[in-house]
């Protein structure tokens, strides 16, 4: 009996430990062009910097997009959608937990060489 809940405690406490793993965070935003008109159906392509895991996403109809369930690290963002150019944020840190809005302004080749 005295092994039963010894093994029953040891199980326990495992689960415990388990359970008490990092809290994912998430990234979310939206896609505009640079007058302002949300863009759906931009490619938002999410890049783990230190495992290199490539996680995709696809702006809604409002412009919106969501990737959850992301572990802390710092992550890499390009977003692509067609007549223009892509556009890339570089070491996004996220935190334990923790939501990072990023919200994006595309541009046409035309209004990058007016600039």
């Amino acid at each position: 009996m005295t092994r039963i809940v010894g093994w029953l405690a040891v199980v326990i406490s495992l689960c415990i430990s388990a359970g008490a793993g990092v809290d994912p965070g998430s990234i979310s935003g939206s896609v505009k062009d640079s007058s302002g008109v949300a863009q759906m159906g931009a490619v938002v392509e999410m890049l783990a910097v230190g495992t290199g895991q490539r996680l995709l996403a696809y702006s809604d109809v409002d412009g919106h997009f969501s990737l959850v369930g992301l572990p802390p690290g710092n992550y890499d963002l390009r977003v692509t959608a067609p007549s223009f150019l892509p556009t890339v944020r570089e070491d996004i840190a996220l935190a334990a937990g923790t939501t990072k809005v990023v919200n994006i302004t595309l541009n046409t080749l035309f209004e990058a060489a007016r600039m």
